[in-house]
């Protein structure tokens, strides 16, 4: 029996199945795009065989470690680990640090006389995922002792003016440091700045300049040193300190620092701090009057906008010195910063050898005296009066007024007034000393005043105080002064 076949029918039938397919097959495509993602498998962590599990080592140990990840990449690591002392039974734990780096060098805490190290390390993927099982270690250290570093200046918290560049005095913030081993020697030191690259040095003296600092120089900034042995073994936590720049706008002109002492003033002169305010207010017209006894040593943002600061103190020194000495690296680093100076002051000079005889001393190279106020060499006058006044270089004469002192020990005249025997380079001496005592003329002539003229900054000395000068002398040598120093 013959089969009579319909292609047109097969034909359409084939059409149909094959769309039927194609359905099929977009609509499963579609569920697989929209089905959600599969999860991020964590990435796995291994340690190599050096150093050797349960080896005894010197503290300081490379780790060297490497990491795999199936569906991505890795990106880092972090690292643990907890020392446990073995003779005292108790553990310091130091917490999770992070690092690119594939060889990890640390130095492991061993105070005691044995030390278990459990070291724990896990690899970090691309998505932030770390290995849940952290690979592990363990080792035995011995008793070291890193060395003790300290930074002897700055002191933490202290405020230094900045310049932008060096000038012949500003060269930067200074640094000096020492360390002490117990069981080996100092070779080096590491220093970093705002947490930066640590460098090594053998010096225990520096000078941070600008650059070193991180912008903006403004501010708070940080410096940290540590010590490394003739092992290699250096404290990793090292001593850190924070400092803080300001910087010196220079906007106003005269500042007077008041650290006179009315109450210890002879018997006969005892006048209130507000009349000598008044005194020196109607000779100088400053922008600022700070009274150091009522509110102690200017900031450092008070002291920087004045081109000029006037530090009087006019009293005897009887139980302490004067301040200004205490105050010298605030002083010192004013002026490198380009502010200028005046001094003057009773005794102002023998509160540098306060406790000694100032005839005996030289003032030496990297002292206040000899740096700063460029005096190489004073004296200072007997107690019994013998100073009339000071004559200036053009010849006329700043008279005592002779009112204010006119009992003994002092009979009109001023007495334990310091001399400038040797003064230093680039200064002139702009006032000497004259007396009408036959008993003391051979002083007559000796230096009482003396102009540093330099440059970044001026200084002019006064070895008398000006309060005890007559009023119309003392308006002419404050005009003097005033036209002598920087503007």
């Amino acid at each position: 029996m013959a089969v009579i076949i319909n292609y047109k029918k097969v034909l359409i039938m084939k059409r149909i199945l094959l769309l039927t397919i194609s359905v099929c097959l977009l609509f499963y495509s579609c569920q697989q795009a929209t089905s959600p993602p599969s999860d991020n498998i964590p990435p796995f962590t291994e340690l190599s065989n050096i150093p050797v599990p349960g080896d005894t080592l010197f503290p300081r140990v490379q780790i060297i470690w490497d990491g795999g990840d199936e569906d991505g990449y890795i990106t880092g690591c972090e690292y643990c680990y907890t020392t446990y002392h073995l003779e005292t039974g108790d553990s310091v734990y130091f917490d999770w640090v992070k690092t690119g780096e594939e060889i990890i060098e640390l130095i492991f805490e061993s105070s005691d006389v044995v030390n278990k190290q459990k070291f724990r390390l896990r690899a970090i993927d691309d998505k932030g995922a770390v290995d849940p099982t952290p690979a592990e270690l363990i080792l035995y250290t011995p008793q070291t002792v890193v060395p003790v570093t300290t930074i002897l200046y700055p002191f933490n918290s202290e405020k230094f003016f900045y310049l932008h560049k060096q000038t012949d005095w500003w060269q930067g913030i200074p640094l000096q440091f020492t360390a002490t081993d117990a069981d080996g020697e100092v070779v080096e030191y590491g220093v970093s700045i705002d947490d930066g690259e640590i460098f090594w040095t053998e010096d225990t003296t520096l000078t941070i300049t600008p650059d070193m600092f991180k912008q903006p120089l403004a501010g708070k900034h940080t410096i940290w040193v540590t010590a490394k042995d003739n092992t290699k073994l250096y404290d990793p936590k090292g001593v850190k300190i924070e400092i803080e720049l300001v910087y010196p706008e220079f906007t106003r002109g005269l500042l007077i620092i008041d650290e006179t002492k009315e109450d210890e003033f002879p018997s006969t002169a005892r006048i209130s701090d507000a009349a000598v305010d008044s005194f020196y207010t109607a000779l100088f017209n400053p922008d600022t009057t700070w009274d150091f006894f009522e509110s102690g040593f200017p900031p450092k943002e008070l002291l920087g906008q004045f081109k000029v600061i006037l530090w009087h103190a006019d009293h005897q020194i009887s139980i302490e010195e004067h301040k200004l000495p205490r105050y010298a690296n605030e002083m010192m680093d004013y002026l490198n910063s380009g502010g200028n100076l005046i001094v003057s002051g009773w005794q102002v000079l023998s509160s540098f050898a306060y406790g000694e005889n100032i005839e005996d001393l030289v003032f030496e190279e990297g002292s206040f005296m000899h740096d700063y106020l460029h005096i190489n060499r004073a004296g200072q006058t007997p107690v019994l009066g013998n100073f009339t006044g000071a004559r200036g270089k053009n010849g006329y004469s700043f008279r005592v007024n002779p009112a204010l002192v006119p009992n003994f020990p002092y009979k009109g005249m001023l007495n334990s007034i310091n001399i400038i025997e040797e003064r230093g380079g680039f200064t002139e001496g702009i006032y000497f000393f004259f007396t009408e005592s036959k008993t003391y003329e051979t002083l007559s002539g000796k230096t009482v005043g003396i102009r540093y003229y330099g440059t970044v900054y001026d200084v002019i000395v006064l070895c008398f105080p000006l309060y005890f000068l007559m009023p119309d002398d003392a308006a002419v040598m404050a005009t003097e002064i005033m036209q002598k120093i920087k503007p």
